[in-house]
């Protein structure tokens, strides 16, 4: 989220125009981060209680279907970066197909597994020296480490459901940086993130005017699909998860699950489709 702007910005046309509204061309304008990333502010995961996202004032978690005012954030071409634009964040529910859908699931290296007992029984069947059977032993040592937590048992696979329950936003509790950890999927809980574009009808690669938004709009963002599991802890801009983009990565050269479909209008509406 940007924090700054000016009141009076000088204004650069697009290449775009408009069915709807009151303006016929598109305009894009100069905010006081339009070079770097001054004044952003981002949010943070509560890691003194139960690791549950804070969000940046005034913001909190909507119902579809609602409004939220959000300030003005333009960048240039070339600054147009995960950790510099404005992103939408969709907190979800999401079972692979035929998994149970009443408790948790798990993921390492591109297997998913349903349930604890049946990662459990991966993890015994594991050589020593697997990298599931690390992942395993440092997943319990995270949630064994949890402010609160009663686990009695000293190791991965005396772990029981219980045990697990204990533990709220095991998620994020048990992701270490960048490093590659199991993806527990605490009852399906999962993130999206879209970074939302101004100009949808711009398809070349980080093209001026593609990201950002800019006041006096209003953007419609219409989720169309849903492609895949999100990640299993909140998507920070500065502080990624394992394949996660890095906050000065151009936002074009990463893929994603979300599908969606951006319409604008001044008070221009900016209608996004998505497919996740």
């Amino acid at each position: 989220m940007n924090s700054t702007y000016f009141p009076c910005a000088e204004k650069y046309i697009l290449g775009s125009t408009h069915t709807q509204g009151t303006y016929k061309k598109n305009f894009y304008t100069y905010d006081p981060n339009f070079n770097g990333a001054s004044g952003l502010v981002f949010a943070t995961i509560d890691t003194n209680n139960d690791y549950s996202p804070l969000l940046a004032e005034t913001y909190n978690w909507q119902e579809k279907n609602t409004t939220a005012y959000c300030i003005e954030n333009t960048m240039d071409a070339q600054d147009q970066l995960f950790g510099n634009a404005t992103r939408l964040v969709i907190k979800a529910t999401y079972f692979p197909q035929g998994f149970n859908t009443d408790g948790d699931w798990f993921n390492y290296a591109g297997k998913n597994y349903n349930g604890l007992e049946e990662l459990k029984e991966a993890y015994n069947e594991a050589g020593d020296d697997s990298n599931l059977k690390k992942a395993c032993d440092k997943m319990f040592d995270k949630i064994k480490a949890y402010p609160g937590s009663n686990i009695s048992v000293s190791k991965f696979s005396d772990l029981t459901e219980g045990d697990l329950n204990g533990i709220p936003n095991g998620g994020q509790v048990i992701k270490d940086g960048k490093d590659d950890v199991i993806r527990w999927y605490q009852e399906g809980l999962c993130y999206y993130y879209y970074m939302i574009r101004h100009d949808n009808t711009l398809n070349d690669e980080m093209v001026f005017g593609k990201y950002g938004v800019v006041r006096n709009n209003w953007y419609s963002l219409t989720l169309n699909s849903v492609g895949g599991p999100g990640s299993p802890w909140y998507p920070e801009a500065n502080n990624p998860g394992p394949g996660d983009p890095d906050p000065k990565d151009p936002i074009d050269e990463a893929a994603g699950y979300l599908g969606i479909t951006v319409s604008v209008a001044p008070w221009i509406v900016w209608e996004n489709e998505i497919d996740i």
